[in-house]
């Protein structure tokens, strides 16, 4: 996992400066990374021809994509320019979508056309690279979506919480704190819970996420770290949410952590639902905290990855109640969140939806 982050990274890297020093040769013009990747491919072939390239491997590419291809370098060689296989298609779109909007064919319903449309936008998007770089906030929204792994969505509730079924039947709930006055009370981005009807318990975790380089993080350049996990801890630890059960303990199982700081990767693979990123217990993180006199305390991907849960992992086990609180009692809950401003004092969290149990 981490010689794979390093090769990502490695990689974004190169794609990153030489970004940079293209849009300073195109005098300003900002290049697409679409088009940087592309430059990266056919100039940096030593890095990117391996197998284990995240940015290199060989596309598999429709018939119809390649015609375009062909005709792009065709026109290429015969006009003197660069002209990409991106540009051809999206021209077809274009014409296409002058002749549908036209005045004179209102009537028509030029079927054939609207289909070429439709495939044509999607040969587009399939050939896209799948790589991106996001922030917290679109990492957290990301993950924050209708689609997860294991999981079948039920429910959602004006953009507070998702409903979720595990394939146990038992019902998940991600509920979003970011970024207002909840995380401000609990120093957690995230909370995720499973409900057990029969038992009318509840098990938790609380998860911080925050944006590292390389495998690397760096408090000094993260807003507010330090507070965000005084209050999770005082908020979750310090209440006694992390203590084990003192009967009916699961035979095996990782410690009732609760509270979570998740440092996440920049770069995303659109390819997968969520975004990557390790998981580490508050009550872990000084013990693994490295100091240095120019840029104060880090957390280096070396230290933690020993300790802590990658996203795969993380999800799996909460599931399979492997890790995350004991199970609370629904009263627990509500009173932890009417005292964080989660819930108003009358509001309940019995959200058991028909779609869902």
């Amino acid at each position: 996992m981490a010689e794979n982050l390093d090769r990502l990274n490695t990689e974004w890297l190169v794609i990153s400066a030489l970004r940079e020093n293209l849009s300073l040769i195109s005098e300003g013009e900002q290049l697409s990374y679409n088009d940087t990747i592309r430059f990266a491919q056919e100039n940096f072939k030593e890095l990117f021809k391996s197998n284990k390239s995240f940015f290199g491997k060989k596309r598999t590419v429709s018939n119809e994509y390649e015609k375009y291809e062909q005709e792009a370098a065709a026109r290429s060689r015969k006009e003197r320019k660069e002209i990409r296989t991106e540009e051809l298609i999206q021209e077809r779109i274009d014409y296409i979508e002058t002749l549908i909007k036209s005045p004179a064919n209102r009537k028509e319903q030029l079927s054939k056309l609207k289909n070429e449309r439709r495939k044509l936008k999607k040969l587009l998007e399939e050939n896209e690279p799948k790589i991106t770089r996001v922030t917290e906030n679109q990492a957290l929204m990301n993950d924050f979506s209708l689609r997860r792994p294991g999981l079948k969505y039920a429910d959602s509730y004006a953009g507070k919480y998702n409903v979720y079924q595990t394939r146990s039947g038992k019902q998940f709930v991600l509920r979003f704190f970011h970024p207002g006055a909840p995380e401000g009370a609990t120093g957690v981005d995230v909370v995720y819970e499973i409900y057990d009807k029969r038992e009318r318990t509840i098990r938790i975790v609380a998860i911080q996420y925050k944006m590292w380089e390389k495998g690397n993080l760096y408090f000094s350049q993260s807003d507010n770290l330090e507070s965000q996990l005084e209050k999770a801890s005082k908020c979750f630890c310090g209440k006694g949410y992390c203590d084990a059960p003192k009967k009916g303990r699961s035979n095996y199982r990782l410690p009732y952590c609760t509270p979570f700081l998740r440092p996440t990767d920049k770069i995303y693979d659109t390819e997968h639902l969520l975004t990557s990123g390790w998981h580490i217990p508050l009550c872990q993180i000084d013990d693994k905290v490295e100091y240095s006199v120019s840029d104060g305390k880090i957390l280096r991907l070396e230290s933690i990855k020993e300790i802590a849960l990658n996203t795969e992992e993380f999800e799996k086990l909460f599931q399979q109640e492997k890790i995350g609180s004991r199970r609370l009692s629904i009263d627990e809950i509500e009173q932890l969140y009417r005292d964080n401003k989660v819930l108003q004092n009358n509001e309940k969290i019995i959200i058991y939806s028909q779609r869902t149990i």
